[in-house]
């Protein structure tokens, strides 16, 4: 019976694992101003700045990757650069 628990939970951690990376891609993704309703290419061309500058506040919502954007304005990339100049930003 015990070997069924640990076959149950190293499953559960590993998926746990595989789905922490595309979740977290997808919040830099969704990085964006929503407000504004950013485009695909708005959200793929600051996802991976978010990634890269502003991983630590993933999770903490728009508010908070934006706010990082603008204290790392100088490190963004040209492309995520644009999209939040074109937002207003």
């Amino acid at each position: 019976m015990s070997r069924l628990v640990l076959i149950a939970a190293l499953t559960m951690s590993a998926l746990t694992i595989a789905s922490t990376v595309p979740a977290a891609a997808q919040r830099a993704q969704a990085a964006v101003p929503q407000s504004q309703n950013g485009t695909d290419e708005d959200r793929k061309a600051c996802g991976p700045d978010a990634m890269k500058l502003c991983k630590h506040v993933l999770d903490q919502g728009d508010f908070a990757v934006l706010d990082c954007f603008q204290r790392q304005r100088a490190r963004l990339s040209r492309v995520c650069d644009a999209v939040l100049r074109k937002y207003g930003q």
